[in-house]
């Protein structure tokens, strides 16, 4: 596994990376991660079923894939010299492809590529843009991606290169309820008496947190929820800004970064989780919250259309809609029946996306790819 943006590093291709690595580990593979870190913290992996190369950064933040390049192409090939590999297998569309590149051939390894990019659906409107796509990433024998809407855009820069539709995964058993709503609200310091809608993304512009709190003033449900916001980012003073002209402020907490281990219990404090998003190739967030039986309301996009679309356990509405997504979370908030039926259909749902059903499907594709390239 080749990832730039691995543990330390806070976000969806990390956990990815590092859940899928753990369940091949456990069905019998043996698995290495070259990985890269953006600080000179060492990842603090707890016990693992497998090996971390973990790069420290040697340039500066700003050029991190230049560092991860740098990095995978010298340390990398020194501790990996004289290893066989049957799959080289990477994440991410720059640096990861060029140093998979060379390491594939390296190892005379079946190539495969996760395309898990959401900008990858702005880059390939540009004509030079897909071309330098294909010189940068190469011809892999396998393209793998998370949502069915990525896939076909694969397929699109890369004609002659197949791709199959693998969603992400999670831990299911860690994000199944453990603790009651009331409990979870005590233990977060939030008044058990408001509902409470949870968003957990990050404050970037495609994740569409501004139309969430474009939504507020327009909740009918009394008293008002509380909107607790878990994530960082670029956007959280405009959003802050945006709140206070809205005179929504009282009804927003901004939660911050929180912790993948203490995410369970957030999640268990939620009435409803709801993902605004733009863009989404797809949704760790949104297996997280079926697993923990919360309702859902997410846009009706890419990777969150292939998971929740004609589930009982979702509503979906069009993005960038502050409308629609207000008249959704008002309808799951005032109609008890459905927000039962959707919390028992959740934890089912998500089933499909434990990490172990994802690594045999992963499995069935390196098989594949391996057999169609006569590698190894």
């Amino acid at each position: 596994m080749v990832s730039e943006d691995f543990l330390p590093n806070v976000g969806g291709i990390s956990a990815h990376v590092y859940g899928l690595a753990g369940a091949l580990s456990r069905r019998g593979h043996v698995v290495t991660v070259l990985g890269g870190r953006r600080t000179a913290q060492p990842p603090g992996l707890a016990a693992s079923d497998f090996e971390v190369i973990s790069l420290a950064p040697v340039l500066p933040g700003k050029l991190r894939h230049a560092s991860f390049l740098v990095g995978g192409l010298s340390e990398g090939l020194k501790i990996l010299h004289g290893r066989k590999f049957d799959i080289v297998h990477w994440h991410g569309l720059w640096s990861d492809s060029l140093v998979a590149r060379v390491l594939s051939a390296y190892f005379k390894s079946t190539r495969v590529f996760t395309n898990h990019s959401s900008m990858f659906y702005r880059l390939i409107k540009n004509g030079l843009t897909k071309e330098l796509l294909r010189r940068v990433v190469g011809r892999p024998n396998l393209c793998i991606a998370p949502s069915r809407e990525l896939a076909a855009l694969s397929r699109h820069v890369f004609p002659d290169v197949p791709s199959v539709y693998i969603p992400n995964g999670t831990d299911v058993e860690a994000f199944t309820r453990k603790v009651s709503k009331d409990a979870a609200k005590r233990a977060l310091g939030l008044d058990r008496a408001h509902r409470v809608v949870l968003a957990p993304r990050r404050l970037e512009p495609k994740n569409g947190i501004e139309f969430l709190i474009r939504a507020i003033p327009l909740i009918q449900t009394s008293p008002k929820p509380l909107f607790c916001i878990v994530g960082t980012g670029s956007e959280l003073q405009r959003l802050q800004q945006l709140a206070s002209s809205l005179g929504v402020s009282e009804h927003i907490i901004f939660m911050g970064s929180r912790s993948r281990e203490s995410m369970p219990l957030v999640y268990a404090a939620a009435d409803v989780v709801t993902i605004p998003s733009l863009i989404e190739a797809t949704s760790v967030a949104a297996i997280e919250a079926l697993a923990a039986g919360a309702p859902i309301v997410a846009s009706d996009i890419g990777g969150l259309r292939d998971l929740l679309a004609g589930e009982s356990a979702a509503l979906l509405v069009p993005p960038a809609n502050a409308g629609a997504l207000a008249a959704a979370i008002d309808t799951v908030l005032t109609n008890d029946d459905m927000r039962h039926v959707m919390a028992t259909a959740g934890p089912r749902l998500a089933l499909r996306y434990s990490w172990n059903a994802i690594a045999e499907a992963t499995e069935r594709a390196y098989e594949w790819a391996r057999d169609q390239s006569g590698a190894g």
